[in-house]
């Protein structure tokens, strides 16, 4: 099985987004290397340290493809990493379906993955944004100025608005 490319960073930061990851041990090894580069003092036992593994190589073990992560370590991964609670959620999901055993339950869990990045992505509008629908005809009405044959009459506009 052949393996993907590992996706960018997020643009904002040089911080891997998880978000862009199906592969969980893409993204091990892409925090790894952000954290190097952030945390001085990162290492392969710093980590165990941190994540309370008493094996100081698990780590690298896991992120070689040479162990696999039960979904019971992910958390332990998790706080290893210093990922964000929402962060953790998609983590264990990445883990969970690495560890799938049927087609089904791989799909189902795909589809949760897809439910919570999609989630993260919805921006919601406040209410001054929000209020530009209560006039909807005027966006309309700038666009249809555009158009070649629009004329500045009432009548001609309510009857491309309402046909």
């Amino acid at each position: 099985m052949s393996e993907a490319p590992e996706p960018a960073t997020s643009p904002d930061s040089d911080r891997p987004d998880i978000c862009s990851y199906t592969d969980y041990r893409a993204f091990v090894r892409a925090m790894v290397s952000h954290l190097r580069v952030v945390e001085p003092g990162f290492s392969f036992r710093s980590f165990a340290k941190r994540a309370g593994f008493a094996s100081p190589n698990y780590l690298k073990l896991v992120a070689d493809g040479m162990r696999n992560l039960a979904p019971e370590s992910a958390d332990k991964f998790a706080r290893g990493l210093a990922l964000t609670k929402r962060e953790q959620d998609i983590f264990r999901l990445l883990t969970l379906i690495a560890n799938a055993r049927t087609d089904d339950e791989r799909n189902t869990l795909f589809q949760r993955l897809r439910e919570r990045v999609v989630a993260g992505e919805l921006t919601r509008l406040r209410d001054d944004q929000f209020a530009v629908y209560d006039v909807w005809w005027a966006l309309v009405v700038r666009d249809m100025v555009q158009l070649p044959d629009f004329e500045l009459d009432a009548r001609w506009i309510a009857r491309r608005l309402r046909p």
